[in-house]
């Protein structure tokens, strides 16, 4: 690569409200992409290619977590979301408007949504579970992988142990 260049604008919000000893803590954060433009050049005197909206190079995309603890307890729910991203490039279609149906340039947007839960027992030891990609979104029609790991629904737990 001769060169890359790239813009755009990161947020990152996050608030804590502390709901009393009874009730606990609740805590929210929320981080937002905006890709403006993400170019590069292959090589010194080729023309720049864009790369913004292909695979893994979303214009917006946003993490939004949920958290509520209640002394060893904790509990939280996330969202990923990213936007839809091109499966034909631009430079793709200029060559052949007939290359593909047009429902399916584009790859669409993803939503994954979590549960984890952990629940700290002494100062030694933490149990924690949780699902992942709850609502059990699969890839795109014609993906193995894209925009959601193939995987699915998926289920987790285990043991955080300090020994010394």
């Amino acid at each position: 690569v001769a060169s890359l260049r790239t813009a755009g604008l990161d947020l990152n919000l996050q608030y804590q409200l502390d709901l009393g000893r009874e009730l606990g803590q609740l805590q929210w954060r929320l981080t937002g992409n905006y890709l403006d433009h993400l170019s590069y050049t292959p090589a010194a005197g080729a023309p720049l290619v864009s790369d913004r909206d292909n695979i893994y190079a979303p214009r917006y995309s946003a993490n939004f977590d949920l958290t509520w603890a209640k002394g060893d307890l904790v509990v939280r729910y996330g969202i990923d979301w990213r936007d839809k991203t091109r499966r034909v490039t631009e430079a793709q279609l200029r060559a052949d408007p007939d290359y593909v149906d047009a429902r399916y340039i584009w790859y669409r947007e993803a939503w994954e949504h979590d549960v984890h839960l952990s629940k700290r027992v002494g100062q030694d030891f933490e149990f924690y579970g949780g699902v992942t990609n709850l609502w059990d979104h699969k890839p795109d029609i014609g993906a193995q992988s894209y925009p959601i790991s193939a995987v699915g629904r998926s289920f987790y737990t285990g043991l955080k142990a300090k020994f010394f």
